[in-house]
């Protein structure tokens, strides 16, 4: 891309999988040349270079590459080394994908001070048991979590009772913190060691943006107004401001604007995106000021509180995500006469994403139907994106004026799993398993060849199936299981060989002995059933 034929080096992030749509799309940026340009020798590097391009979702469905120089990126940590006393004895845990800007935090956080940063297998992302065992076996200090995520990872350190010995600090970020969810947490550790953090960011301001340490009054607050995400970084000023860009008085919620060496350069060969999110600083001559669509409000000691976003934009799991985005590729599918995305809050402690969707005449609201849409998404949005159910309406609910009406869209349902015939358990364990799927999936039926992950599963849901796999039948198995194994008939195979597996050679020979006797009595029996 033009912007980036002289930034001397550098790299833009993307994740795996990735669906060959998105996977196109920092060739479009500019020229596209990138990658055809020869190796010429190392240039000298200056502060002003880009260092990094980072993907994030777009409204008009086409992600936006931001641009984050070497001086953006260096200076994140020299104003947060008074705040977390960085030194060459961390250990910073990689738990996130490259395409989420946290794991720059994480890389270079550890890099930058003589530290050591561990990579996070991916499937042990998603198995909190597997990773409170890395964190001790590791001896991880520098933690970075999406509160969702530590969710579950508190849950397993109470499964292992083993106390977080090496962590000095467990910072959040990637999505609203409610303390009240660090409840169970505080009860066993406290807030002390480790230290629980709160930090608000923007990938356009590099990465974090503010600090706010959680304490035991924000966890117990029996009236709490927004998330604390503290105060800004000592070399940031945020700005709540009104639509003329004046300032708003304490205690009034507003839209954040960021201003000082953090924020980014701008969007890769966007120059009109850049410029209405990147103003010019009416209070500050040769100042920027980043609009974030974000709102929030300060308490007369300056302290923010966040209240959500100003737009459409939803955060989930740390991914910024456009509903837009995803809307526009489900309207491409020849089925789909209109469609709206909204964040599904049914069960607080796991947000999922939710689709409607108006089907085109004469097609069936069928399992084969969501299949193709689930397929069609899959081919075109990276899985974050994926929404979690589909439900079909006559008709999307409006405002009298003609724009929808979010709040009059029903409950997110799925019941295009559970109309229609299903094949039903064959034995004991598919039966089981399969109960096990429709309490976490909160479907009524389920078929032994439907896939987990088809029908509305996710990485998290992932997580709670194999927690009750694990307690119902005593196995040690890891989410990665699931992933290998997705259908009800397929994970019920690797439960009974599992099972096999870990018998004792007599119990076996016993139950082989057993099945045997069963066999030969009932060939024994047969001819006298013939002949009555």
């Amino acid at each position: 891309a033009g912007e980036l034929a002289g930034a001397a080096g550098a790299f833009v992030d993307l994740d795996e999988p990735l669906p060959a749509a998105d996977a196109r799309t920092p060739g479009t940026d500019g020229d596209g040349s990138v990658g055809e340009t020869p190796f010429t020798g190392c240039a000298r590097v200056s502060g002003q270079d880009t260092a990094y391009v980072i993907y994030t979702s777009g409204s008009t469905g086409r992600p936006k590459g931001v641009r984050v120089s070497h001086d953006n990126l260096l200076r994140l940590f020299t104003t947060s080394a008074g705040l977390f006393g960085f030194d060459e004895h961390g250990v910073w845990s990689m738990f996130h994908s490259a395409a989420f800007d946290f794991s720059v935090w994480e890389i270079y956080g550890a890099l930058l001070h003589g530290g050591r940063v561990h990579v996070i297998p991916y499937a042990t992302t998603r198995d909190p048991d597997a990773m409170w065992r890395l964190v001790r076996d590791e001896s991880i200090t520098m933690l970075s979590q999406t509160p969702t995520a530590f969710a579950h990872l508190t849950h397993a350190a109470a499964r292992a009772g083993h106390p977080p010995t090496s962590l000095t600090h467990v910072v959040f970020g990637g999505e609203a913190l409610n303390p009240a969810q660090l409840a169970e947490w505080a009860a066993h550790y406290g807030t002390d060691t480790p230290e629980l953090v709160n930090m608000y960011g923007i990938t356009e301001t590099t990465v974090h943006v503010t600090h706010h340490r959680v304490t035991d009054a924000d966890i117990h607050d029996p009236h709490p107004h927004g998330s604390p995400i503290g105060t800004p970084l000592p070399d940031l000023t945020l700005h709540l401001l009104d639509e003329h860009l004046d300032p708003v008085e304490d205690l009034t919620v507003a839209e954040i604007y960021v201003s000082g060496p953090g924020v980014a350069q701008g969007y890769l060969d966007r120059p009109a995106l850049t410029a209405g999110r990147f103003l010019p600083d009416p209070h500050r001559p040769g100042g920027r000021l980043y609009r974030s669509g974000d709102l929030a409000h300060r308490t007369p000691d300056g302290r923010y509180h966040h209240h959500g976003r100003s737009d459409h934009q939803i955060k989930l799991r740390g991914f910024r995500i456009e509903p837009g985005e995803i809307e526009r590729i489900l309207l491409a599918h020849p089925f789909i006469h209109a469609a709206a995305v909204t964040l599904d809050r049914t069960d607080p402690a796991h947000p999922q994403l939710a689709a409607y969707a108006v089907l085109a005449d004469a097609t069936p609201a069928a399992p084969a139907t969501h299949r193709e849409l689930h397929d069609h998404l899959a081919q075109h949005l990276p899985p974050h994106m994926i929404p979690s159910t589909i439900t079909p309406l006559p008709a999307l609910p409006t405002t009298p004026n003609g724009k929808l009406d979010p709040a009059q869209l029903p409950t997110p349902i799925r019941a295009w799993h559970d109309a229609g015939p299903v094949d039903g358990p064959r034995d004991d364990i598919e039966a089981s398993v399969a109960e096990l799927f429709t309490e976490v999936l909160g479907v009524q039926r389920i078929g032994i060849h439907d896939g987990f992950f088809d029908i509305g599963g996710d990485s998290l849901l992932a997580i709670r199936l194999m927690a009750r796999v694990r307690r119902v039948f005593g196995l040690r198995l890891q989410v990665r299981a699931l992933l290998e194994a997705p259908t009800v008939a397929q994970l019920a195979a690797v439960v009974t060989e599992t099972l096999v597996a870990e018998m004792d050679p007599a119990e076996l020979e016993a139950l082989l002995t057993a099945e045997e006797e069963h066999a030969d009595g009932s060939h024994e029996t047969a001819p006298e059933k013939r002949t009555a």
